[in-house]
């Protein structure tokens, strides 16, 4: 029983071995400089674009719009669910 349990601990210790190793280098885990199919300043350019893409969803802008839309009962059909339409048409335009 005891070589079976040191055996069974080998195989544990050994098995974390490569996840640990790779989460301690973190310059194999880099996004390499230019991406597949993309020139290297087009890379640029697409890795800007991403950037811009990934900060437009504001945070504090999304929960305030999440609290509008949810502040009352919204049924098809129902007073608040036409309100709702309508400011979600008025936000629309406005972009």
């Amino acid at each position: 029983m005891s070589s079976f349990k040191s055996s069974l601990s080998w195989i544990l210790v050994f098995s974390f071995v490569p996840y640990s190793t790779a989460q301690q280098t973190p310059a194999a885990n880099a996004a390499p400089k230019t991406l597949i199919g993309y020139t290297t300043e087009s890379s640029r350019d697409e890795r800007q674009w991403e950037q811009k893409f990934r900060e437009l969803p504001a945070p504090d802008q999304l929960r305030e719009n999440m609290r509008r839309l949810s502040a009352f009962p919204h049924h098809v059909g129902s007073a608040y669910d036409k309100d709702n339409a309508e400011w979600m048409l008025a936000k629309f335009k406005s972009w």
